[in-house]
């Protein structure tokens, strides 16, 4: 029983040759199920958004024929010069690939995804599939939207994009839903109670300062001097 036992724990917990050879050689790439897009822009302002868009979806019998459920997303801030120069690029990303879901998240908002999808620079584009990350664009390349379309060429088998890759007037409008949201100025509580702490801090620690003792020995001793005069 100790041989059996001893054979079995060498199963659990190691792989043969054969099956570190076969993981090797299969396909990382993600199969996609079609998205019936229409070059939307999906725009995240939830949780509940994000994980409605990421949850898995299998199509198909076999393993062979089996296409999941395929997101690319942009994690951006609104103060982030390198997101606002990509947002063009971006837009036409979702006209380019009309069958694969487009969306965009404002990572300031949601800080606690960044920890999930282990995000540590803005912008960042991931590649999902049924949920989990395929793959992260190398923001070290130009955020063009023909590097964006290589990207997922790369990492996607079976959906291609329009033979027409350009960028049009339409996506430097700034009527798009993406550049509009950036643009949008919110009311940020955080940022309005940080500068009062800085403020009473300051002015807390200049009343205590020997220049505020001089500036009030000075008024008051102007303020007698006046009153002796006009006695």
């Amino acid at each position: 029983s100790l041989l059996l036992d001893y054979i079995t724990y060498l199963d659990t917990s190691k792989c043969f040759s054969h099956e570190v050879y076969d993981a090797d050689r299969r396909d990382k790439r993600a199969k996609c199920s079609r998205a019936k897009g229409n070059g939307t822009m999906y725009l995240m302002n939830s949780l509940n958004d994000v994980m409605t868009l990421l949850a898995p979806v299998t199509v198909g019998k076999t393993d062979h024929q089996k296409l999941g459920n395929c997101v690319v997303m942009l994690f951006y801030t609104k103060f982030c010069p390198g997101c606002q120069a990509l947002i063009p690029h971006y837009n036409s990303l979702a006209r380019n690939f009309p069958d694969l879901k487009i969306a965009a998240l404002d990572a300031f908002e949601h800080p606690g995804l960044n920890t999930d999808f282990g995000i540590i620079g803005l912008p960042t584009i991931i590649l999902f599939h049924n949920g989990r990350i395929v793959q992260k664009f190398n923001i070290s390349q130009p955020a063009t939207v023909k590097n964006f379309v290589a990207f997922l060429t790369n990492h996607i088998v079976n959906l291609k994009p329009n033979t027409n890759i350009v960028v049009t007037s339409e996506d430097f409008s700034p009527t798009s839903p993406l550049k509009i949201t950036m643009l949008e100025e919110k009311f940020d509580f955080f940022l309005w109670l940080a500068w009062s702490f800085i403020v009473v801090c300051s002015i807390y620690y200049f009343m205590r300062s020997k220049t505020f003792t001089q500036i009030v020995e000075m008024i008051n001793r102007t303020w007698r001097e006046s009153n002796e005069a006009m006695q």
